[in-house]
């Protein structure tokens, strides 16, 4: 399971790609990182 593309895409592409917005996703990755340390 996944994007075909992925391999050929920065996080930035793919989320674009997928409509996320990667300021929020940087963000919500950042905090699960922090909160699991």
């Amino acid at each position: 399971v996944g994007c075909m593309a992925a391999r050929f895409e920065t996080l930035e592409q793919g989320a674009a790609a997928h409509g996320i917005d990667i300021d929020e996703l940087v963000a919500d990755l950042n905090k699960a990182i922090a909160d699991n340390k």
